[in-house]
């Protein structure tokens, strides 16, 4: 405090001599000593009195006021560079010096400053209007109101946090889901403006880079809304994203969130009509197969071979295959000699 409060002397001594030098111009100084019969060694010692005595007179009516914080995205991780936060108190104007504050990596932005030499003041109830800017697009993505208290006047310095407006995502149980045309998980999306507060009546869309199926979207009239999500039976030999682009109509912002689509292990089954034969008999038998990934797959190629265990050829013959459906066809078997 002590060393805050002698620089802000040495601004305030700094600017007053260099007002005073640029409104009484050298001339008139050489005039004055001129006149006092003093040297300028004399006369400068004179002037720094002169300017002590009134900057520590004045030192009550100057203000100085700081405001320090941090900026989160809406899901509370640090934004990093490439922000600027501005600052307006909203019942004081015109101050000596401002300064912007600017965001670092960690989120943490430079103190914003408020200085005058002229009697304004930084007070208690004093609302003051933070605006967080992204660099890049000039667009306003965060607003706070801060009131001035007691405690940040005495201590001429404020903490503010801001969290920038945003679209939250989460997914349940989790983001992977199977490929199976079964599965499915739920969408919770949490929408919040630009001053932190939660959006309960927006128009939410929700697009799959995978055509998966979307639900309709459930307000839950608390700022969150809810939405099945349902990827479709798909042919994978390893898991796949598919990116899934949340739109919110009241921000005019998107997110793009991905979801884990995870290989679904292929099911074969077959089951014999007629597994009997008599030595001799020409016989039929309908042979079923299914093939499964989760939903049963209806274009799957399947082939049937026969075989025999007692070391005869002779083998029969497989008809032609019906979508799952396939005959086979075994010809007679002699009996055997005795």
């Amino acid at each position: 405090m002590r060393q805050r409060r002698i620089g802000l002397i040495a601004v305030r001594l700094f600017v007053l001599g260099f007002v005073l030098d640029s409104r009484l111009g050298p001339s008139i100084t050489r005039v004055f000593i001129s006149m006092s019969g003093i040297s300028k060694r004399t006369f400068a010692l004179c002037l720094l009195i002169v300017l002590l005595m009134v900057t520590f007179s004045l030192d009550s009516v100057y203000g100085q006021f700081s405001i320090r914080g941090n900026v989160t995205e809406a899901d509370g991780t640090a934004v990093g560079v490439g922000y600027t936060v501005k600052a307006v108190n909203q019942q004081v104007s015109g101050w000596s010096i401002y300064t912007d504050g600017k965001t670092r990596v960690d989120g943490s932005y430079t103190d914003i400053t408020f200085i005058d030499f002229f009697g304004k003041t930084t007070n208690v109830g004093n609302q003051i209007v933070l605006t967080v800017v992204e660099n890049a697009t000039g667009q306003t993505k965060g607003r706070k109101v801060y009131t001035v208290t007691q405690q940040a006047v005495t201590a001429m310095i404020a903490s503010v946090d801001i969290r920038l407006s945003g679209i939250m995502v989460e997914f349940s149980p989790a983001s992977e889901v199977l490929a199976d045309g079964v599965s499915s998980l739920q969408v919770t999306v949490t929408v919040q403006d630009e001053t932190g507060e939660l959006i309960k009546d927006d128009s939410l869309t929700l697009e799959s880079s995978k055509d998966s199926a979307i639900g309709d979207v459930v307000n839950n009239e608390d700022g969150t809304y809810s939405i099945i999500y349902s990827p479709q039976s798909l042919v994978i030999s390893v898991s796949v994203a598919d990116s899934l682009t949340v739109t919110s109509s009241k921000l005019n912002q998107s997110v793009v969130e991905t979801v884990t689509l995870l290989e679904v292990p292929m099911v074969v089954t077959m089951s014999v009509g007629d597994q009997t034969f008599q030595a001799d008999e020409s016989k039929t038998s309908l042979v079923t197969v299914t093939v499964k990934r989760g939903t049963a797959v209806k274009d799957e190629m399947v082939e049937i071979t026969a075989s025999r265990t007692d070391g005869v050829s002779d083998v029969g013959s497989v008809g032609a295959v019906a979508i799952t459906e396939m005959e086979l066809t075994v010809p007679p078997i002699p009996r055997p000699k005795r």
